[in-house]
């Protein structure tokens, strides 16, 4: 993790809120001021704003900017492919945006893959109605199995909540199916719906009062079933060997290696908390013990943390910690 400074602002990965940053506590944990009250988290949670472009001062600008000549979609959030064209109308390269018709502020950690190796890799701000551009692609590179990886946050006042991911695969049969069709010579551009809605915040749906002898609350039942066939679908475990988190792990250091690591342990962790599940595995492996530690840290900061040992298991052998909850 890079070095933070007190009195930096900083966002934390696994809320979304933003923070004031007071101190490291030790090795693997800092304080963090959110809305005046004093706050720890493992130290690979915590990074600062600015790798964000959360600069309050330019976002008024930012706005203005990147709404002009908005391209037209449908609401929601929106992966666009524009073609860039050389004097004589010969398709050169193609610009690749995100466009944002959703009515929230996000957060936006974004990562382009392919042959499952990293190109590019890109944190911003991305502003209700805004396009932001990424980077050029050609189609050749539709050979290599491009991969568009997203993270947003919905960022509000407080700072920004609402987490959710989506990974887009580009296909080279959809993307010159869309070249090819009636349409695009004239609004000329590609676009793959990233999502329609912000999960988790769809429109409710209005029921009517029920008549007094129907006693049967239909919703109610099957929200409860949703809940119980998430809990039955959830492993209870986690592998945490950098090979089945990231598909271009060859290429990361140990700092970063770690940190995906525990950011998948601390998701998987808080799914289990969230779902009542008593018992779960973290899959480390033996090694040097770094991860393990790391691991041993974030538990006892967990109140919900029962006990967790390193015991010998049938399944895993020595290279797991086992956690009640």
């Amino acid at each position: 993790m890079t070095k933070i400074e007190k009195g930096e602002q900083v966002f934390i990965i696994n809320t979304g809120e933003l923070g004031v940053f007071e101190g490291y506590m030790d090795k693997f944990t800092v304080v963090v001021d959110i809305d005046g009250k004093s706050s720890t988290f493992h130290s690979t949670a915590v990074v600062k704003a600015s790798e964000f472009g959360l600069d309050p001062r330019k976002q008024e600008v930012q706005k203005n900017k990147e709404q002009e000549n908005k391209i037209v979609l449908p609401h929601g959030l929106h992966l666009v492919i524009v073609p860039m064209r050389k004097m004589n109308g010969e398709i050169e390269r193609f610009q690749m945006l995100v466009c944002n018709r959703l009515k929230e502020n996000l957060l936006m950690d974004y990562t382009y893959y392919l042959s499952q190796t990293t190109q590019e890799k890109i944190k911003k701000e991305l502003l209700s109605g805004a396009d932001l551009k990424l980077h050029f692609f050609k189609t050749d590179q539709l050979n290599d199995l491009p991969v568009c990886s997203f993270n947003f946050w919905v960022k509000n006042a407080q700072g920004s909540t609402n987490p959710f991911s989506k990974e887009l695969k580009i296909k080279a049969k959809q993307f010159f199916a869309q070249m090819e069709s009636d349409a695009f010579p004239e609004k000329n551009y590609i676009a793959f719906e990233i999502v329609k809605e912000i999960p988790g915040k769809q429109e409710k749906i209005k029921i009517s009062k029920k008549e007094e002898d129907d006693f049967w609350d239909t919703h109610s039942i099957k929200k409860q079933e949703n809940k119980i066939i998430e809990k039955a679908a959830m492993p209870d475990h986690i592998d945490l060997h950098i090979e089945k988190l990231e598909k271009n792990s060859a290429l990361l250091d140990k700092g970063e290696i770690l940190h995906i690591q525990l950011r998948h342990f601390e998701r998987f962790l808080d799914k289990a908390i969230k779902h009542h599940v008593h018992r779960i595995y973290a899959i480390h492996g033996i090694g040097k013990g770094k991860l393990k530690i790391e691991i041993e840290n974030i538990l006892k900061q967990t109140p919900e943390v029962v006990s967790y040992n390193n015991d010998y298991n049938s399944r895993f052998g020595y290279g797991a910690t086992e956690i009640n909850l």
